[in-house]
């Protein structure tokens, strides 16, 4: 089976696989910034200097056909695995070009390349220099993104970040309570004249409460951001284990419902920020992953329009990494 690597540089989630792509498209050619003006006989399409030939484009038409196994060949499945083809020719060639302009240095690129190929087996009609240039397409998308995505974050751009996000390392002041809640105020009413009687809470949560805190006994936590504004400005005024209420506030989770709380605050936790020295290695890891996205879709960016001015293809080939596509040859793409 065809390996389904990511090509995060030219967008493609491809079977790589491509012994014969180098001598099926004509060879490495020249690294330079060439623009093509027409496609050569007996190609399918040109990238730089470099011709995608009709026997290379049959190949992979075979061997990613056999990957897809279609249940039944029609006009519309003949065409998608034909665009699907070229595109994974065009983009393989993107790759290779893009190394060589670059120097990345082949010693060293051989070197991977052999270690990755040797731990896989050919199938699916693929043979073993298909394997081969499968490992190299790899090795050379990591190498650029090793090498477009290297990033630096400085100690003032952390310090920066963690005084505009001072919310993220804090923990809000926390009350624990004991509540009972109702959908009415008569409920309420006769729930405060029985807690003032002296009735145990967690029976009197059991009978009458609708909250799921009945279930442990009326015990609720509250916090600014978690509850419903009016109930944490209550709750937070109240003295401390005094029976209050009733309270009516809105439900977070039902704004069209009305409840009534009873309460008495039985302990507090006061708010809490983690310094700077604690979060330092979090917010560095935090802003190094965004900025390394930034850079890296900038490179992809510019990568991508750089080849697809350098791609031409023949009619009946053409895709959108054609330099020649345009909305007009969709009716007529293969």
């Amino acid at each position: 089976m065809l390996h389904a690597r990511h090509w995060r540089l030219c967008g493609l989630s491809a079977y790589l696989s491509a012994g014969a792509l180098l001598a099926g498209c004509g060879g490495a050619g020249p690294p330079g910034a060439l623009t093509p003006h027409r496609v050569p006989r007996g190609a399918v399409a040109i990238v730089g200097a470099v011709p995608i030939t009709t026997s290379s484009f049959d190949h992979w038409l075979g061997v990613l056909a056999d990957e897809q196994r279609p249940v039944r060949a029609t006009a519309r499945t003949r065409r998608r695995a034909v665009q699907r083809t070229v595109s994974f020719l065009v983009k393989a060639q993107w790759l290779v070009q893009e190394s060589r302009a670059e120097g990345i240095n082949e010693a060293v690129l051989n070197k991977l390349v052999s270690q990755q190929a040797n731990q896989q087996s050919p199938s699916s009609g693929m043979t073993r220099s298909d394997i081969t240039f499968q490992a190299r397409l790899n090795t050379i998308a990591e190498a650029l993104q090793g090498r477009h995505g290297t990033v630096s974050v400085s100690t003032a751009e952390v310090a920066h970040y963690y005084a505009s996000h001072r919310s993220l390392f804090s923990s809000p002041a926390v009350r624990d309570t004991l509540m009972v809640v109702t959908r009415d105020r008569t409920r309420a009413l006769k729930v405060r004249a029985a807690l003032a009687s002296g009735q145990r809470w967690a029976a009197v949560a059991k009978r009458w409460s609708i909250d799921p805190s009945a279930l442990a006994g009326g015990a609720d936590a509250v916090s600014e951001g978690a509850q419903s504004p009016t109930l944490v400005r209550a709750v937070f005024a109240a003295r401390r284990d005094r029976i209050t209420g009733p309270v009516r506030a809105t439900p977070t989770a039902q704004p069209t419902v009305n409840d009534y709380y009873v309460f008495k605050v039985t302990g507090e936790q006061p708010a809490s920020y983690r310094p700077l020295t604690q979060v330092t290695a979090e917010i560095h890891q935090t802003l190094s992953e965004r900025e390394h996205q930034r850079v890296l879709a900038a490179f992809t960016s510019a990568y991508e329009q750089r080849w697809h001015t350098r791609t031409l293809c023949a009619p009946g080939y053409v895709i959108p990494e054609c330099r020649n596509y345009t909305v007009a040859t969709r009716g007529h793409e293969p």
